[in-house]
């Protein structure tokens, strides 16, 4: 079992429950209203993320239709209503971790979607 912490930046969407008990598995949550303006444009939020090395982790689905563009890691959680994504971490969230860690070790960006039946890996 992987020891680590994954940084990630909590988009202004993501539930507070959903921070709070991936800060609870150990990870580091960064608010994204802590760095920047609120409303702050994706590509603010993107920059902020690549210059602190951070994992945003957002329920907005326009980070994925940019994500070949960008050098950010992201984790985008797809669920309505967004609490539900709870229940999919607690299954997946071992996962999670080791694709975060494949990723640092070989040197490439982390970026992964998450829905109710799939998790989805963006190479």
């Amino acid at each position: 079992m992987w020891s680590g912490s994954i940084p990630f930046f909590q988009d202004e969407n993501v539930p507070q429950s959903v921070a709070d008990w991936l800060t609870q598995r150990g990870h580091v949550m960064t608010r994204v209203v802590d760095l920047i303006p609120p409303g702050s444009p994706d590509t603010l939020v993107t920059q902020v993320a690549e210059a602190n090395g951070l994992v945003i982790l957002t329920y907005d689905r326009d980070f994925l239709q940019r994500q070949h563009s960008q050098a950010a890691s992201m984790l985008v959680l797809d669920f309505k209503p967004p609490t539900r994504a709870l229940n999919s971490l607690h299954t997946v969230i071992e996962l999670i971790e080791a694709h975060y860690q494949w990723c640092r070790n070989q040197g490439r960006r982390y970026a992964a979607a998450l829905t109710r039946t799939r998790y989805t890996v963006y190479l």
